[in-house]
């Protein structure tokens, strides 16, 4: 199962198409049942998702491999080793699958001294993979070049295909470093039908270009963006946060209904619309 469990929404009222806000304690624990049943094994979380970890920690998440993020430096200053006991603490594990700088301005930052203080928790046993998000190709691909991560998260999907052209995914592959992608719902635009999204991008021409060729494909939506998760082989999982657990439900039938199809279609949808594909211009 290469889908990971998003829970930005477990602790903040985020997303575009969110109408319900933050996720209740109840629905949160029925999505990570029904996330056990359906095989998924991955939960990604972070520091700056508002009380996520301290939420998550009232479960049981032993079946579970837990990925955090250390806030950008710019406005927080707690040490890496502080940062990571509180976090394991909050979420009531032993130890974190892999942490991941929350900010790629940092990586490089001080001839890579947070990295290096990741790694150093890494041999005491506290994380198995050290990396960092990405939003630009160039870093992504220099930070995997000189070999400072070995666990990545960067945006993807349908429409958004900058890290791939760029040969991050290749490089990744080579040197053996985990792809985890962001975005492949591009925070629920391409979940859903047109009517249903936000005005301001309702008959986009790239989100219409999308429609169509999901209509003439016999795909839903939602199917179509899974595809992309399940088509690049080069992605280990793909993030994806949701606002109840009925959501996660179809698209867990969805997800398995794309890998039963093993259909030959190769979208391409590629959008040149900056501004489209990153949010934090919307």
């Amino acid at each position: 199962m290469k889908i990971a469990l998003g829970t930005v929404q477990f602790g903040l009222n985020y997303g575009v198409t969110n109408s319900e806000g933050q996720v209740s304690l109840d629905e949160i624990g029925s999505m990570l049942e029904l996330a056990k049943q359906g095989g998924v094994s991955v939960i990604d979380t972070a520091i700056a998702y508002g009380d996520s970890e301290t939420t998550l920690g009232q479960f049981d998440l032993s079946p579970f491999s837990v990925v955090s993020k250390i806030p950008s430096r710019k406005d927080y200053s707690e040490s890496i080793e502080k940062s990571v006991s509180e976090s394991l603490k909050r979420l009531n594990i032993d130890s974190l699958y892999g942490v991941m700088l929350h900010d790629e301005g940092d990586v490089f930052s001080e001839n890579n001294k947070l990295l290096n203080e990741l790694r150093s928790l890494q041999e005491q046993g506290l994380i198995q993979r050290v990396g960092a998000s990405f939003y630009s190709p160039e870093i992504a691909f220099k930070a995997i070049d000189e070999g400072i991560v070995d666990i990545i998260q960067v945006p993807g999907n349908q429409l958004d295909s900058r890290f791939c052209q760029y040969g991050v995914f290749d490089k990744a592959v080579s040197k053996n470093v985990e792809v985890h992608v962001r975005s492949l719902f591009l925070q629920g635009l391409l979940a859903i039908n047109d009517h249903k999204r936000p005005i301001s991008f309702q008959k986009h021409p790239d989100l219409i270009k999308y429609d169509k060729y999901a209509k003439e494909s016999g795909l839903s939506n939602l199917e179509l963006a899974l595809l992309y998760l399940e088509q690049t082989e080069d992605i280990d999982i793909g993030v994806l946060g949701f606002v109840n657990a009925q959501q996660l439900k179809e698209t867990l039938i969805a997800y398995k209904a794309i890998r039963k199809k093993k259909t030959e279609l190769r979208p391409t949808l590629s959008s040149c619309d900056d501004i489209l594909l990153n949010p934090s211009k919307w």
